[in-house]
């Protein structure tokens, strides 16, 4: 199958707000425990976001007392500092209950501040496991608690705006954790647990854990969203359920293993309204998903899923990521877990290889061994030929598709 159609202009209005915020936008973090892998991801998914939202979001300042009230009435916060009579609140450092299926009752957000929650599992940036929670222009969305949970650290740091980000890890279980990042400010009543001053990293604080009980429903912080994609992070990790992918040792990444949709843990209702939200905004209205993703994009026999070479795994070495996402094919190649070559880059928006194609001629799901297809975008093309079940051939340039397949310019990438 050959290639067809012209090239695919770069939006202009996206260069410039790449070129204009990409300096805030670097993210120094570093492994947490259980691990999370934060280091470049939320820079490199703010400008994976931003090629479908390009508009900054201003800041604004409310209060906690003129806080919108959603589903459940948030528990209210203590204004004064925690004291010495407190520690009994404290949940043990060590031990855990087991629970694979926690219930989420309370809803983690107000809707009205939000235009979107974009489904897990995508490949262009950023982590395949978070859902990237877009706050409505000029708005500020209030975070709330959607279980009891035990605090177990706040992370605060700069990740070179000039301003500290807060990050929440709580433990919900034994196997079930929760990360919210990117909050703004937070409550009154976590304020004073949470470091005084923004590290450069956003390694957890120190190694201490605070394991604070936190119940359901109690305000946590707010968020406006990064710079430029306008978002914060909704992470759920669950131990007990592993993604399936066709070569398991591929994959190392906490998050592309064992990262599931957050919106599956809440009640029925709740589910419902959060399910009618995934999508995302564009120029032309909000574009529904068809699910909530999966990191995995893996499907036996096709050209969708992770390709490497040699040895390489998603965190080490070369990695090609191949999938349908809403209505577009995209390709994504990562080098030792990254998608942009160094800092520079990810400020000019240049990845290794991050294409979108909004027209595809036939989607990686409904490729089969011995057919070949072009995808172009971003001013990029990428040539896929399917060798085998196993094996698939890549080339790749800039500009539009050629006519044929250029055996010359392939390389070839296993599963």
């Amino acid at each position: 199958m050959g290639s067809r159609k012209g090239f695919t202009k770069l939006s202009i209005l996206g260069v410039f707000a790449i070129i204009l915020f990409g300096g805030v936008l670097i993210a120094t973090h570093e492994p947490g425990n259980p691990p999370f892998r934060l280091s470049q991801e939320n820079a490199e998914r703010d400008v994976a976001l931003d090629n479908e939202r390009t508009t900054v979001v201003a800041r604004i300042e409310t209060t906690e007392e003129t806080r919108p009230i959603t589903h459940a009435e948030p528990v209210s916060a203590v204004s004064e500092p925690p004291s010495k009579k407190e520690v009994p609140q404290y949940a043990p450092q060590s031990g855990c209950t087991s629970n694979v299926n926690p219930r989420f009752t309370h809803s983690f957000s107000d809707l009205s501040t939000i235009d979107a929650l974009n489904p897990i599992g995508g490949i262009g940036g950023g982590s395949p496991g978070r859902s990237y929670i877009g706050v409505k222009e000029g708005m500020e969305a209030p975070v709330y608690a959607p279980l009891d949970a035990i605090l177990q650290t706040i992370i605060y740091v700069d990740r070179g705006a000039g301003y500290g980000e807060y990050g929440l890890l709580f433990r919900v279980s034994c196997e079930v954790t929760i990360l919210f990042d990117h909050i703004d400010r937070l409550s009154d009543k976590l304020k004073p647990y949470a470091p005084a001053t923004p590290a450069a990293s956003s390694k957890t604080q120190d190694g201490k854990e605070l394991n604070l009980q936190i119940k359901a429903g109690e305000l946590l912080g707010y968020s406006n969203g990064t710079e430029l994609a306008r978002t914060f992070d909704f992470l759920v990790i669950n131990y007990a359920k592993k993604n399936a992918y066709i070569n398991p040792k591929r994959w190392e990444w906490d998050q592309a293993l064992y990262g599931t949709c957050p919106y599956d843990y809440f009640t029925p209702d709740l589910k419902a309204q959060y399910y009618a939200k995934l999508g995302k905004p564009s120029d032309t209205g909000f574009i529904k998903a068809d699910s909530c993703g999966n990191p995995s994009h893996d499907v036996a026999g096709t050209a969708s899923g992770g390709w490497f070479k040699g040895d390489s795994t998603d965190s080490r070495g070369e990695y090609l990521a191949i999938a349908h996402e809403y209505n577009d094919a995209r390709i994504s190649y990562r080098k030792d877990g990254m998608a942009f070559p160094s800092v520079q880059d990810v400020q000019q928006g240049n990845p290794y290889l991050n294409i979108t194609d909004f027209s595809p001629q036939q989607f990686p799901e409904d490729i089969t061994p011995g057919e070949s297809v072009c995808y172009e975008g971003n001013g990029m093309w990428g040539y896929i030929r399917l060798d085998s079940e196993m094996q698939l051939s890549l080339a790749k340039g800039s500009g539009a598709c050629p006519s044929a397949f250029p055996d010359s310019q392939a390389d070839t990438w296993i599963r």
